[in-house]
């Protein structure tokens, strides 16, 4: 089947239609499937609607639970720890920032984790749902073992993503969401799909050695950290957010595609520090700065994280979206499985 091109609105709907049937609540769906469609709107071709499969595959075969009691189990003052109940990742980091966002109302600040979760997908949307509310937003997960320690010769802890967001006067918000390893694994897939090399930096084959083939990396081969001890350190400290602080699973206790890993979210609201004017001028005025020195290459200026990000959303939301031929067959497949007429 040949690639199509489809709307993201109709298809966050026919996403909610899809979990709707599978006993997910209306509410939850809707969350969830709006997490799946900013991931789609970066216009990276990883961590977005071509997982969706997986997420329905888990739901029907009872691996996450479909209606998920998550609470919260610890809720002093500006903290808060729940326990998402083996709920679909999305949900669970989704309602983890909404307390978050709620308790940074009351107290300027709102630091919550959350145990029994599982694979969030990114950090991007959790962040960004944040900034929509006039909140600088940080959120961090673990994962299961896929990268070393940049000494170990083996996958001795996760790549452990995390990002941030926040509205600015610059016109949309400054947005990063990366993993802690030189490439995650859908971004190492995409490079062996294309037949393309990687730096030698990046990971080790299963003999521990340097390689440029992404292949080599993904099959028994070990990711590196970025920055080789940086990068390592600040995974270690998201396992201490994320695993360590909620009670939740850490490290090796944590199952293949990240099942019982746990998040944390930071929520600071902007207003308990200053007029959100005045931290919309502030930040105008530093990207102006970080944007107008020299480039070493005019073709290539500097970019402020969320450039290339809000560039693709306007876009995207303009075309709609190219899905891939196989991405497509999965999506129609499941559409009549679950016995929606609708399809791509």
């Amino acid at each position: 089947m040949t690639e199509k091109r489809i709307d993201v609105k109709r298809l966050e709907r026919l996403m909610v239609r899809a979990l709707c049937a599978l006993d997910v609540a209306p509410a939850d769906a809707k969350a969830m499937a709006w997490v799946y469609s900013v991931m789609t709107l970066r216009g990276v071709g990883h961590h977005d609607v071509t997982g969706f499969p997986n997420l329905l595959q888990s739901l029907q075969d009872g691996v996450l639970n479909a209606s998920p009691c998550v609470a919260t189990e610890v809720d002093r003052g500006a903290m808060a720890v729940m326990d998402g109940d083996n709920a679909p990742g999305p949900l669970a980091a989704y309602r983890m920032m909404e307390k978050a966002i709620d308790t940074a109302r009351q107290y300027g600040v709102g630091l919550v984790c959350i145990r029994n979760s599982n694979h969030f997908v990114g950090a991007a949307p959790y962040a960004l749902l944040a900034a929509e509310h006039g909140m600088l937003g940080l959120v961090a997960s673990n994962t299961g073992l896929c990268m070393g320690t940049g000494a170990s010769s083996d996958r001795a802890i996760g790549n452990n993503p995390w990002g941030f967001a926040v509205g600015t006067g610059a016109g949309h918000p400054l947005l990063l969401d990366i993993c802690n390893a030189y490439a995650s694994y859908g971004k190492l897939a995409e490079y062996a799909k294309r037949g393309q090399r990687i730096p030698p930096t990046w990971g080790m084959d299963a003999q521990g050695r340097r390689t440029t083939r992404p292949e080599r990396v993904i099959k028994g081969g070990v990711p590196l950290p970025m920055g080789g001890h940086k990068g390592f350190g600040i995974a270690v400290l998201v396992e201490i957010l994320t695993g360590v602080l909620s009670g939740g699973a850490i490290t090796d206790e944590i199952g293949p595609g990240g099942d019982g890993s746990s998040q944390v979210a930071l929520a600071i609201d902007v207003e308990h520090f200053m007029p959100m004017r005045r931290f919309k001028a502030r930040t105008k005025r530093m990207t102006d700065y970080l944007k107008g020195h020299p480039a070493l290459d005019p073709e290539r200026p500097t970019t402020m994280p969320g450039d290339r990000s809000h560039a693709a959303r306007q876009k995207l939301r303009r075309t709609g979206v190219i899905l891939d031929g196989k991405t497509v067959e999965n999506l129609n497949r499941w559409l009549a499985r679950l016995g929606i007429r609708a399809r791509l």
